[in-house]
């Protein structure tokens, strides 16, 4: 967010109503998604459809106000002319707020991107060390290519193993 967005924000008369609603989004995302990531991005897509539909109209709005302000000044009612100027100006102070709305959404994929990244390298992190862990392998002493041990030795081990 830039400064001028934020002095904008800051001389806007309803900014008390946004801080309010913004913090009842939070809360109600949070709520709905208990950390489901995938709820989360849905929530934030809808949303930001909305906003987006939101600025269409409003953009949508200021081309009528100007096609009205160029009768007018072909008319030329200068007082009318001012009216429309006036009203343009309101209808791309409500764009900017809008926009601030896509900046938090914004910010809020962010969030959910950067858990999905933490919790893949933890993933890759916890799987190479399992990935690590094997059993050793059997060494031989000598380098003869016979038995390891011969059939009186294994008998022998079988035996103890049975009187324990």
């Amino acid at each position: 967010m830039t400064q001028e967005e934020l002095d904008a924000l800051m001389n806007s008369e309803n900014l008390d109503d946004m801080v309010v609603e913004e913090k009842k989004e939070e809360k109600s995302d949070s709520e709905a998604t208990k950390d489901n990531m995938a709820g989360q991005l849905s929530s934030i897509t809808v949303d930001s459809e909305k906003k987006a539909t939101e600025i269409m109209t409003m953009l949508d709005q200021v081309l009528v106000e100007l096609d009205a302000s160029e009768t007018c000044i072909k008319e030329k009612s200068e007082e009318k002319a001012l009216i429309i100027v006036d009203d343009i100006r309101n209808i791309v102070f409500e764009i900017m707020s809008t926009m601030q709305y896509q900046d938090i959404h914004r910010q809020k994929i962010e969030r959910v991107m950067n858990t999905m990244i933490d919790i893949s390298q933890m993933m890759a992190t916890t799987l190479s060390g399992v990935a690590s862990i094997k059993a050793p392998e059997a060494k031989h002493i000598d380098d003869s290519d016979g038995e390891a041990v011969n059939e009186d030795e294994l008998a022998e081990l079988i035996a103890s193993m049975g009187k324990n």
